[in-house]
């Protein structure tokens, strides 16, 4: 306790040494604490389920390599009738987006759609109410709900008298019959945030897909099912591989061999086809982060080799005095540790801080509850070992050797000790890391500008819309296709509007996409035809400047009683099609071979899905064909598009003022406010890497000023026998401007060896998913070269710095100053 309190003492006096080293420690430790904690909520904590060890999840194969994808709603009741295999089968779809009418008017939310005995199989208890049953789950019952707990105590105050009451999911009403146990948020994995549970029997009414329980094509759904005592795993696989055969040989047009897989729950983490991916990211970000606390512990290592160098003398008087190196050293490596213990609280408050805020704000993870025990201890052993381990070296370096040499005004020797010591290896490897770090987050943030360039394949920038969602208003079918007509009319004759139309969706992406036959091509063997599409009217390439290349687009002939038309882009033609004529040829839009047949009438040019995306494969489907409701007007102006966001709102309530508006903008500015998610994680990562630079020229600094403190009686020589400025700055800076050159090469080689195995590996795993992915990471000279530029600009600057303030005085002064 006495060291401990001198320690403290001697901190306080040392304060401009104090901070910056307690703010570097909270810095590196907190983000590191943060990132364990996000990655353990979202990634590894244990399923919240009675006894979870029981539980298999179930999917149909698809494709050559026969992976585990989804389940049909056919092939799920298929699976609930082996009872001697399973106590109880349950099935639910991916939560999927919704908007729900709350008292603050359109949110937005995630909905799962659950069959029969959801809380029963999973060995949920609600909070409040009940789950929903087998009535409630046929065709045609009352749509009823079950909320989330977070999502009742957040969004509806935690009133208990929200049972009963009736809340508007994508417009139609549902009776909320429960709340699900505290801790439990989503079916697919603890981390994500499902807001409401909905019964099967409304997914065709929300969803606008009435085919989807009769399906057996789909693979929507997810099945989960509870061993019976004593059935194993393995006993369970060899039913199913049964049941597969009988499917295929049953149904072998909708279900040709897909086969059924059977996997503990404990072993998936979201999906076995995304787990390697989710994998792979949470280890890059770990190894970001790690990278960062590997800089802060070798930065705190400088200082406090420097520091205990330059305390040599106050040493030298306690070994002459009496004390045994033991206790010197003890008292240094106290002094280290607490240090580093303030730094670790610090870096615990600045994280249990963070996760606050953060689970504060309306997001799809559950970060409640701060820091668990796990993260903390991790954080305190952080905190315990930097400064054991770091405090230990310079101590015993400072205790090494005779007391008299320092007593007497030694170690100030013209060479400065070695040319290269540990602090030099440690300021390199500071600049190695930082160097790797910034060489990799430079490739991908200039990846991420790259993408904010590329062109979508049609004009943006002479686009707004407005989105309405007219079910919240009683609006449906012919009612709903009037009131656009309407709005369409009316905002076509507002000034500087050149052409308007309606749409499904704001544009770009897709509203569907389902397996496939294409006459005339024959897919590889195991492969699985999947086409994406979007529903397009007669005025929307128009409108939206997409080219017709070939054909023609969608005319008003072309509706309900018309025979089935397709339109599609140059990219499909040139994968399934080849050099032979698109026009005329036909395609069904399912596995089934008695499938409508939709014939090709038009081939427009290429447009991306989103910024990050390459063109692909795309089939547009006349709208009036379908069922799909619009949600948007979109106008094509000569002027500022944002001009006519205001009238575009107005024109929705002069029309009908019930009507909720759910946005109004320009396209620009929605494809912005998109990426904002994916900028605010460069902007971050950019500054992670930023602070490793910082931390590096600090640790660079700190030695090349112990240096030149070191040799400022030399300095004085050089300077009173006509040395020029120039002639002591090469001097100084030449053993560390070699070291920091050597450094810059190891971290850019590195850092081009890591890019292109982490580009290897996000390409291959992309392809293996079935994902378009231009964004992986590839090598990027121009960014490698500025991450060159600017390691050394900020090394050199702290390198010279110091020896320039040196070599600048008067020989006199440097030499009474020494």
């Amino acid at each position: 306790m006495l060291d401990v309190r001198h320690a403290v003492r001697r901190l306080v006096r040392d304060w401009p040494f104090t901070v910056p080293a307690l703010l570097v420690l909270a810095l590196g430790i907190g983000a590191n604490a943060v990132t364990f904690s996000v990655v353990d909520r979202t990634l590894f904590r244990p399923l919240a389920y009675e006894h979870p060890e029981e539980l298999v999840n179930l999917y149909q194969n698809q494709g050559r390599a026969a992976e585990p994808v989804g389940s049909s709603y056919p092939a799920y009741r298929d699976m609930a009738g082996y009872t001697d295999i399973f106590s109880g089968v349950t099935a639910f779809t991916w939560p999927l987006p919704v908007r729900y009418q709350g008292e603050g008017g359109l949110a937005e939310g995630l909905v799962e759609f659950a069959a029969p005995g959801y809380g029963e199989v999973h060995g949920l208890s609600p909070a409040l109410g009940r789950w929903f049953g087998a009535e409630e789950a046929r065709p045609g019952a009352e749509p009823v709900v079950v909320l989330n707990h977070h999502t009742w105590t957040s969004r509806f105050d935690g009133d208990p008298s929200v049972l009963g009451a009736t809340i508007r999911i994508a417009g139609a009403p549902a009776t909320v019959v429960g709340v699900a146990p505290e801790g439990y948020s989503s079916s697919l994995h603890s981390g994500l945030v499902t807001d409401f549970w909905v019964p099967v029997s409304a997914a065709g009414r929300i969803l606008g897909d009435e085919g989807l329980l009769e399906r057996r094509q789909g693979n929507e759904f997810m099945v989960r099912a509870r061993l019976r005592e004593g059935v194993t795993p393995t006993q369970a696989q060899a039913a199913m591989t049964a049941l597969g055969t009988h499917l295929a040989d049953e149904y072998p047009e909708a279900d040709p061999g897909r086969g059924i897989s059977v996997i503990p729950a404990q072993d998936v983490l979201v999906h076995p086809q995304l787990d390697r991916m989710v994998n792979a990211g949470a280890s890059l970000l770990l190894v970001v982060v790690a990278m960062l606390l590997a800089i802060v512990c070798t930065n705190l290592a400088t200082w406090l080799l420097v520091r205990g160098l330059e305390r040599g003398k106050e040493v030298s008087v306690r070994l002459a005095l009496g004390a045994s190196r033991s206790r010197v050293v003890g008292l240094l490596v106290v002094e280290s540790t607490v240090l580093a213990a303030l730094g670790g609280a610090a870096g615990a408050l600045l994280a249990h801080w963070t996760l606050g805020v953060a689970a504060r704000l309306d997001l799809p993870v559950d970060l409640r509850g701060g820091l668990d025990l796990r993260v903390l201890g991790l954080t305190v052993a952080l905190s315990l070992v930097t400064g054991v381990a770091f405090g230990l070296v310079p101590a015993l370096r400072a205790t090494r050797g005779a007391p008299a040499p320092a007593l007497r005004g030694g170690g100030d020797g013209s060479a400065g000790g070695r040319r290269f010591g540990l602090k030099h290896a440690l300021v390199g490897a500071q600049i190695v890391l930082s160097c790797v770090l910034l060489g990799v987050e430079g490739v991908y943030v200039r990846a991420f500008l790259a993408s904010q360039d590329r062109s979508l394949g049609f004009d943006v920038d002479a686009l707004a819309f407005v989105e309405t969602d007219g079910a919240f208003a009683g609006y449906g079918g012919d009612e709903l296709q009037a009131l656009h007509d309407r709005l369409v009319a009316r905002v076509a004759a507002l000034p500087g509007v050149e052409a308007a139309t309606s749409l499904v969706a704001p544009p770009p992406g897709t509203h569907g996409g389902s397996a496939a036959i294409i006459d005339g091509y024959e897919p590889v063997e195991g492969e699985s035809l999947y086409l994406p599409w979007v529903w397009a009217g007669p005025d929307d390439f128009r409108v939206l400047g997409i080219p017709l290349v070939r054909g023609r687009g969608f005319a008003d002939a072309d509706g309900a009683d018309a025979p089935p038309v397709v339109v599609v882009n140059e990219r499909f033609v040139r994968r399934y099609f080849g050099d032979a004529e698109p026009l005329g040829r036909r395609l069904r839009l399912s596995a089934d071979p008695g499938a409508p047949t939709f014939e090709v009438v038009g081939v427009v040019a290429d447009v991306r899905l989103s910024l990050q995306d390459a063109p692909e494969p795309l089939v547009y489907r006349a709208r009036a064909q379908g069922t799909a409701p619009l949600s948007t007007v979109v106008v094509r102006t000569s002027g500022d598009p944002a001009a006519l966001v205001g009238p575009l709102r107005q024109a929705v309530r002069e029309l009908d003022p019930a009507v909720p508006i759910v946005e109004a903008a320009t396209l620009r500015g929605r494809l912005a406010a998109d990426m904002a998610a994916q900028r605010s994680v460069v902007a971050l990562v950019g500054a992670l890497g930023v602070l490793g630079l910082v931390l590096a020229s600090l640790g660079l600094y700190a030695v090349m000023a112990f240096a030149v403190s070191r040799r400022r009686r030399e300095i004085g020589i050089r300077t009173a026998l006509g040395a020029r400025r120039g002639t002591v700055l090469r001097t100084l800076s030449r053993d560390v401007v070699g070291m920091m050159s050597a450094s810059l090469a190891v971290g850019l080689g590195l850092a081009w060896l890591l890019v292109r195995s982490l580009g290897g590996m996000v390409s291959s795993m992309g392809e293996a998913e079935g994902v378009n992915l231009t964004a992986a990471p590839s090598v990027d000279a121009g960014a490698l070269a500025l991450v060159a530029l600017l390691m050394a600009a900020v090394g050199l600057t702290a390198t010279l710095l110091p020896a320039w303030r040196a070599a600048g005085g008067s020989p006199q002064d440097v030499l009474r100053d020494s």
